[in-house]
């Protein structure tokens, strides 16, 4: 029974230095991911106060933008985040919903 133990833990000791390396792998996408979160937030947060207080038109598409713009913030917070959890754990995941998620 001792053997069982000490081959899952082996196992378990090689998936975790797997994940270490890929962690480190993808730190450069991390890294290029967070400023891409960054400019969507500052970006989309700027074209929604300047559409909604600075431009006075009569034309309809004025609406078009801001709602755009919302639309970009809340994918751009979402996905970052889903690529954020994917590149902290990318062969661990804690259930089997967050590993379809991530995966795909």
């Amino acid at each position: 029974m001792h053997s069982i133990n000490t081959t899952s833990d082996f196992r378990e000791g090689i998936i975790e230095e797997c994940n270490v390396f890929f962690r480190q792998r993808y730190l450069p996408n991390t890294v290029i991911n967070a400023v891409f979160l960054l400019l969507g937030i500052v970006g989309n947060i700027l074209v929604i106060y300047v559409y909604k207080s600075k431009v006075r038109t009569k034309r309809e598409d004025h609406y078009f933008i801001v709602v755009l713009a919302l639309i970009d913030f809340l994918h751009s917070i979402f996905s970052s985040n889903l690529v954020f959890a994917k590149n902290a754990n990318p062969l661990r995941y804690p259930d089997d919903v967050s590993c379809k998620i991530l995966l795909y």
